[in-house]
């Protein structure tokens, strides 16, 4: 994964902000980057309409996986593509390709199909790094949020968070694979501790 990700180009000027579902992301962009921005949005809801083999429950068929996961490489693309024709100041991205890493990385852990999966994924990753159509930004801004405090924000999950993304060994393991993939991230990494003041929902 290391080799792969140095092959990225950095963007400057650009900035993504990750973390855990309902670490507070998309509160933070909007309180920190108002003018002269572009916020490009979560892979979620960059299309009207998710196709049904990605709206529809997580399959652990790993032809579904691969087909699921070259979509989010597409949607990526996409998403650079409109980051860098913004004429904006701020270019911002609400997450990035490291999250569709971390989060792969986190589902097929015990997967049978494990190699034949990442194989396959980091295959077409490279072909997107080396020809600059997927790219990472130049900063990341990592919410570094307590899982009780995420659960609190979480509350009656009226937007219906996965039960996935739920339980604390999820979050543990996801949080591991960030920090490995950020030990290695070549650009400047700055973290949000504890919660967001003046928080809106």
């Amino acid at each position: 994964m290391k080799e792969i990700l140095n092959l990225a180009k950095l963007i400057p000027q650009a900035i993504a902000v990750e973390g855990y579902p309902f670490s507070g992301k998309t509160t933070f962009i909007q309180q920190h980057f108002s003018k002269d921005t572009i916020v490009v949005e979560d892979h979620m809801l960059m299309e009207e309409k998710l196709p049904e083999f990605v709206a529809s429950d997580w399959s652990e068929n790993y032809e579904d996986i691969i087909k699921r996961q070259s979509y989010f490489l597409d949607i990526e693309a996409l998403r650079c593509s409109k980051l860098l024709s913004s004429d904006k100041k701020n270019k911002v991205m609400d997450r990035c390709i490291i999250s569709v890493c971390v989060y792969l990385l986190a589902r097929i852990e015990k997967h049978p199909q494990k190699k034949i999966i990442l194989d396959t994924f980091y295959e077409k990753l490279q072909t997107y790094f080396e020809n600059g159509i997927i790219f990472l930004p130049q900063k990341i801004i990592f919410m570094n949020i307590p899982f009780d405090k995420i659960l609190s924000r979480i509350g009656n999950n009226d937007r219906k968070c996965e039960q996935f993304f739920l339980n604390r060994h999820t979050f543990d393991k996801i949080s591991g694979y960030y920090k490995d993939i950020l030990s290695f991230y070549n650009g400047d990494i700055e973290y949000v501790f504890g919660g967001i003041e003046n928080e809106k929902f």
